[in-house]
This record gives structure tokens, C-alpha cells and sequence, in this order.
């Protein structure tokens, strides 16, 4: 397992450091994300407190998690019943296929005669 990282992210002036097994490149750019997202709320509202600033940005980011999640969740229900109706449009048709088989093998043979 790879050890603990230190990670240095500065958001709305702010130095934290961030301990990560993952990547740390990763973690800046989350972090440049939250800062952009912090200094639109920032400058849209400049009279405001950071502290109110920050609540309003996490309010923001859980807002955008929640709609990509409802999406995502709406997109895998459109595949699943797409995918049911092709599964049983194909079922169907083995079906018939094979009913199809059956009925040859068990007509006469009109050239043989029998």
C-alpha cells in the first residue's frame, strides 16, 4: 500500500495540506476547482464574509454532485430498460427461430416422399 502524501492546496488564501494515498495531482486540481467556484461567489458577493462565501461554495459543489448523480441515475435507467426491451426483442425472435426449426424437421419431405 503507498504511504500517506503530503499535498499543499491553497484555497480562498488558505494553505491546508492534505494527506493522500492517491495522486497528488489529482488533489490540486480539485483544489483549483473549489478555488475557482470560491472566488466566483467571491467576487459575485464581495461584502461577504469568507466564512458565508465557503458555505455557499459547498453549497454550490453538493448542488452540482446532486444533479450529476440524478443524471447518471436516469441515464443507467434508460440503458437498463433499452437493454430489457433488446434482450427481449431477441428472445423473441430465438424463439420464433427455433419454432421455425422444429416445424421443418417435423414436415414431409415432399421430393422423398415421405
Amino acid at each position: 500500500m503507498p504511504a500517506a502524501k503530503s499535498v499543499e492546496i491553497y484555497i480562498a488564501g488558505q494553505r491546508y495540506v492534505i494527506k493522500t494515498d492517491g495522486d497528488p495531482q489529482y488533489i490540486q486540481e480539485l483544489a483549483s476547482y473549489v478555488e475557482k467556484r470560491y472566488k466566483e461567489l467571491a467576487d459575485a458577493a464581495p461584502a461577504k464574509s469568507p466564512q458565508k462565501i465557503a458555505v455557499f461554495t459547498a453549497l454550490q459543489l453538493a448542488d452540482e454532485l446532486f444533479r450529476e448523480r440524478t443524471k447518471t441515475s436516469d441515464i443507467k435507467k434508460n440503458i437498463r430498460l433499452k437493454s430489457q426491451k433488446i434482450l427481449s426483442i431477441i428472445e423473441k425472435q430465438l424463439k420464433e427461430r427455433h419454432r421455425g426449426e422444429k416445424q421443418n424437421t417435423t414436415k414431409k419431405d415432399p421430393l422423398l416422399g415421405a
